[in-house]
């Protein structure tokens, strides 16, 4: 891992990555450590981030409710996209309290019902989380949710991330900001839905929330199902409890753990793998069992245009291995296909050669896709024909 001496490290961050770590200091090694890691065009969709210095987590003391603040005061560090800005709580220093004050009867009560269990089971949850709280905690005890607070983000993370860790996690919010198709692509090879409509989970829809519902977030934590929720995720492939949480937070997760432990992404999840790992972390000889299993996931998805951008760009960094999954057949392009359509599957880019074996989406995926492109190009042809008209 690439880092720097302290005395140097504002300088040459300003420099390199064009942010400002004079907001908060004490940050700046970890972050250049983070960033640096990065491939390049996530450190240029990174440029300019803005460091924000916060005393608690989002909503502070105007938490509507205690999933919420639950949340908020268990927060170490958030990336807000809209600002692309990277705020920094007191949290991320002197690890997380509960600081909002004693919930009402009525609050606990509200909270205990969305959660889906009694006053005595949650203590005995928190308890098996590591808590320290007695067995006989009264009633809204707020030494019950200063151990939620406390424990949630070891619990979710699967231990105390280093600041490096958490900053990298962070940024990859920041990744997703900029490139705003990434978390809509991710839920389509991930298994991600929508609760309410079973579709493939759309993360910009202006229908629905863009991060999933704070009480789901406390029942993981506590070992629960995730019970009602704005996402559904898929059965399996998580690096950690938190990933499970959202669209956002997986891919998040999965950027933390491919960077502290290739080969375990590798091991749960050779699609996430491969998506997130550099060349160089493709490389590892622990972690190459992916790259078969991860490619044909990728080859046979309902995303080709991203799938062969990521072979392009992971080389011959999936050589040898991946020559088995080699096909040079032509695309099954339909014989009915017009000049523009097939001129659209030209600027796809989906045959891809890589020290002369050859990669394309299965013959499924293909067809797939370009019965959606036809429709799209239908419907764009049909909207400039109407602008013609319109201008005549």
């Amino acid at each position: 891992m690439e880092t720097i001496a302290a005395a140097d490290c504002e300088r040459v961050v300003k420099d390199r990555f064009e942010i400002d770590t004079s907001p908060e200091p004490m940050i700046c090694v970890a972050l250049f450590e983070a960033i640096s890691a990065l491939p390049p065009h996530s450190q240029r969709a990174l440029a300019g981030t803005q460091i924000a210095r916060d005393v608690r987590g989002r909503c502070g003391d105007r938490c509507p409710d205690i999933a919420s603040a639950l949340m908020s005061d268990a927060t170490l560090a958030y990336y807000d996209m809209s600002r692309r800005a990277l705020h920094v709580n007191d949290a991320t220093f002197e690890g997380p309290r509960w600081k909002s004050g004693t919930p009402s009867p009525a609050q606990v009560d509200a909270y205990l019902a969305a959660v889906g269990v009694t006053w005595p089971d949650l203590v005995t949850r928190v308890r098996a989380i590591g808590g320290d709280v007695p067995a006989d905690a009264p009633f809204g005890d707020v030494r019950v949710f200063d151990a939620i607070t406390r424990r949630g983000g070891p619990t979710l993370m699967g231990g105390e991330p280093t600041l490096t860790e958490l900053i990298r996690h962070e940024l990859a919010h920041g990744v997703q900001s900029s490139f705003m198709q990434l978390p809509n692509i991710w839920t389509a090879l991930t298994g991600w839905r929508m609760s309410d409509t079973g579709e493939v989970a759309n993360v910009y829809d202006s229908q629905h929330s863009s991060t999933e519902l704070p009480i789901v977030a406390s029942r993981l934590v506590l070992g629960l199902p995730r019970g009602a929720s704005t996402y559904q995720p898929a059965s399996s492939g998580f690096p950690t409890r938190y990933a499970e949480f959202d669209p956002l937070e997986d891919y998040a997760e999965s950027i933390r753990i491919v960077h502290r432990d290739p080969a375990a992404l590798a091991r749960i999840s050779p699609v996430r793998f491969m998506i997130v790992a550099t060349p160089a972390l493709l490389r590892v000889p622990a972690a190459r069992t992916a790259i078969v299993p991860g490619l044909k996931e990728l080859l046979a998805s309902r995303e080709p245009w991203f799938a062969m951008r990521t072979i392009e760009w992971a080389g011959n960094a999936i050589l040898p291995e991946a020559a088995a999954l080699s096909d040079p057949r032509p695309l099954p392009v339909p014989a009915d296909a017009t000049e523009s359509e097939r001129q659209l599957i030209t600027e796809a880019k989906l045959v891809v050669t890589i020290d002369g074996v050859t990669f394309r989406p299965t013959d499924e995926a293909f067809q797939r896709w370009f019965a959606a492109a036809r429709v799209d190009l239908a419907d764009m042809e049909a909207f400039e024909r109407g602008l013609s008209d319109l201008a005549e």
